[in-house]
C-alpha cells in the first residue's frame, strides 16, 4: 500500500499515504456493491443509491488528496564552489 520511488534527479524518496489509499480502495468496493446489489434487488435500491453516491464521492475526493510526498529527503552537499564556476 505504501510504495516508493527514488527521484533520478535528487535522489528525495517518493511515497504515498497508505491510510489514503486504503480510503481509496474502500470507497470503490463499497460504491461498486452498492451499484450491483441495488440493480439486482429492487426492496433496497432507495437505499443503495445514495450508499453508491456517497462511495464514489469520497473515492474522487481521496483520489485527489492522495499526492506524492517526500518520505526521505536527500542530504544536502555543499558545492557552492562548483556553482561559482558557472556564474
Amino acid at each position: 500500500m505504501s510504495g516508493e520511488i527514488q527521484c533520478p534527479l535528487c535522489d528525495a524518496w517518493l511515497g504515498k499515504s497508505a491510510p489514503m489509499a486504503r480510503v481509496k480502495m474502500a470507497g470503490f468496493y463499497i460504491g461498486f456493491m452498492a451499484i450491483v446489489w441495488g440493480y439486482f434487488d429492487e426492496s433496497i435500491r432507495n437505499i443503495c443509491i445514495p450508499v453508491a453516491i456517497f462511495a464514489v464521492m469520497l473515492l474522487l475526493v481521496s483520489h485527489m488528496m492522495d499526492h506524492m510526498k517526500v518520505t526521505e529527503a536527500p542530504e544536502q552537499v555543499d558545492n557552492s564552489e562548483e556553482r561559482q564556476k558557472y556564474r
